[in-house]
């Protein structure tokens, strides 16, 4: 380090060096109350964690977003599905799973589409082999099935790489792929399938 300037492990400067040499570059905008002006800076600072500037745009972009969706005056989404008819479909997609004696088990995931098909947003989480493709399957199959033009839907997938996106459509194709016969007479889901 500099002479005077406080250095932490090893000779590096400390984190609050760092702070102030970032907060003085013209390259770097730093965001929040009291922060610099949005003047196409490449790199942004952010309580204390830089970012590049699209990745900091993207972010902000998603966030709005998601508040406007959990907004408290936005209306639950619409169906055609009643209580019965829903009751009916998730028994049909998530059969009884088997339990030790007499007790059955509470299947969390088809709570998890109950409660995400009247919901504005929703979040599934669970780490590798959980479920979680499985469920997502099931969710959009009730989806088009709530929706009065199943056709009319868009549908999409993200993930970080295209490589990951392709893998991710074919396990989603694969899924909702199993789910057909389930379906047939109800939903065309092949063709629906097919336009994802």
């Amino acid at each position: 380090s500099q002479k005077g300037q406080p250095s932490g492990q090893d000779g590096w400067p400390c984190m609050a060096t760092w702070e102030a040499w970032m907060a003085q570059a013209r390259w770097i905008r730093r965001a929040g109350p009291g922060g610099d002006p949005d003047l196409g800076q490449p790199v942004v600072l952010e309580q204390g964690r830089l970012y590049l500037r699209r990745y900091a745009d993207q972010e902000a972009t998603v966030a709005r977003h998601l508040l406007a969706r959990m907004s408290p005056g936005t209306a639950p989404m619409p169906g055609r599905l009643d209580d019965t008819a829903l009751r009916r479909h998730l028994a049909s997609l998530f059969p009884a799973p088997a339990a030790a004696g007499d007790a059955p088990r509470f299947d969390w995931q088809a709570w998890a589409c109950a409660r995400a098909l009247r919901s504005r947003l929703s979040v599934i989480t669970g780490g590798p082999g959980t479920g979680k493709t499985y469920t997502a399957a099931r969710l959009l199959a009730l989806l088009f099935l709530d929706s009065p033009q199943p056709q009319t839907l868009r549908i999409g997938l993200a993930a970080p790489t295209g490589k990951a996106a392709a893998r991710l459509k074919q396990s989603i194709d694969l899924a909702l792929g199993d789910l057909v016969p389930l379906l047939a007479g109800e939903l065309p889901l092949d063709s629906l399938i097919a336009r994802m």
